[in-house]
């Protein structure tokens, strides 16, 4: 998902661990006759577990995401396997903080809990899917729509910033930017350098944050979903370990609880980027306030006054193949994304946007000003020669032959069909 800038070292990941129910019915016997329910695992099991080994983490019921029975906890480890602990009072070795293998924590986890338990990226749980005639609801929804203050020739360069192809809508005065998947990583585009800011609307199953972006930066990020409860390790008993802590340059705890602090912005940061009326930034306020929203980028997208069909695709619910004006653009190196941008045909009414469509669609006005151009340059050229000025005849002259040659770029060349 869409993040901050993150203080952490580049070899740390995000670990997920899914407890799963101890029963496989899924429900507790109806009859005296059935043998005995086996109770899921409860917060409180799993959080005991953790303060047992000293390892921060969130946890979070199943039942907040649509598997009930199951238990989540998510925390950070380095990418060689090892979570990261909270011992001041063991000595490390080879890292800068005491750690444990994922798999001897799973193994761990599985013996005491006595239910199995999963390991990955990302929350490895069942996915729920409901059809209501044509329109399936899914627990696991993903999906990404930027809206930025783009010119109708920005696609091939957006595409390369994404490196994949995307939907690009064109829209006067914000334009919509969604991936071809579901899953698109648009990234790239969100931290592209300009002058306007880019919105970000990003759905992760029940999480939703938007994003403000501008100048290459994350500048503000917010997030909605299911709220995670905190396991914290560190419980002051001791002189010893108060006299440990007091010399402790960097906090493990603080650096893994910190990485998982729910994103947060105000009203008023957003009003940073957008005018925005005591009106508007009262409901804005009463928006951000919701811990949980239903459908919370229609919201936000009609108080900034952006286009609602962008807070449509990132929940789900409209192709981005049926945005108004949306054409899909594909992935190209640098070179020749520049150059599909310079000779895609600008719809825009100001003077640059004109003068680009006189040079791709060669209207007979444009011969008469490339001629006149044409012997400007050479005109200017002689007159330099003849007075001894030498270097600016011959830039001069490089400028004339370079307007003549323009008489004779391809059609093809300039996007146009031959």
């Amino acid at each position: 998902m869409f993040e901050l800038d993150q203080d952490v070292a580049a070899d740390t990941i995000e670990m997920f661990i899914t407890v799963a129910p101890r029963d496989p019915r899924g429900g507790a016997p109806r009859s005296e006759d059935a043998i005995e329910y086996l109770e899921p695992v409860t917060l409180d099991e799993l959080a005991e577990q953790f303060l047992n080994l000293g390892i921060p983490a969130q946890v979070m019921e199943g039942a907040e995401v649509g598997a009930p029975g199951w238990v989540i906890a998510r925390t950070l480890g380095l990418r060689d396997g090892r979570a990261l602990r909270w011992a001041p009072e063991e000595n490390t070795t080879d890292t800068q903080f005491p750690t444990m293998p994922f798999a001897d924590l799973a193994r761990f986890l599985a013996e005491h809990l006595n239910t199995d338990c999963h390991l990955s990226d990302q929350p490895n749980i069942p996915v729920v899917k409901v059809d209501f005639g044509d329109v399936v609801v899914d627990s696991a929804q993903h999906g990404t729509a930027l809206v930025g203050k783009y010119r109708s020739n920005d696609g091939p360069l957006i595409a390369h910033d994404a490196q994949e192809d995307v939907w690009f809508a064109h829209n006067q005065p914000w334009s919509v930017v969604a991936g071809t998947t579901a899953e698109a990583d648009l990234g790239g585009v969100l931290m592209t350098s300009g002058m306007y800011p880019v919105v970000g609307f990003e759905r992760n199953g029940h999480w939703r944050r938007v994003v403000v972006s501008m100048g290459g930066h994350v500048q503000l990020l917010h997030e909605w979903g299911p709220q995670w409860q905190t396991v914290d390790p560190r419980v002051v008993e001791t002189e010893e370990i108060i006299r440990l802590l007091s010399r402790d340059e960097e906090n493990v705890a603080d650096l893994v609880l910190d990485h998982f602090a729910t994103p947060r912005a105000t009203a008023q940061d957003f009003a940073d980027f957008f005018e925005l009326s005591e009106v508007e930034l009262d409901r804005l306020g009463l928006v951000l306030a919701a811990p949980e929203m239903d459908d919370p980028f229609t919201a936000v997208a009609r108080i900034l006054g952006l286009p609602e069909q962008a807070a449509e695709v990132a929940e789900g619910w409209r192709d981005p193949a049926t945005l108004d004006n949306a054409c899909r653009v594909e992935t190209q190196g640098l070179s020749a994304a520049v150059w599909s941008s310079l000779t895609t045909s600008p719809t825009e009414s100001d003077v640059s946007a004109k003068i680009s469509r006189l040079w791709i669609e060669r209207p007979p006005s444009y011969y008469v000003l490339n001629g006149v151009e044409t012997a400007a340059w050479a005109g200017l050229a002689v007159a330099a020669k003849r007075r001894g000025r030498r270097k600016l005849s011959v830039v001069c002259g490089v400028f004339a032959a370079l307007s003549l040659a323009d008489f004779f770029v391809p059609a093809k060349w300039r996007g146009r069909k031959p």
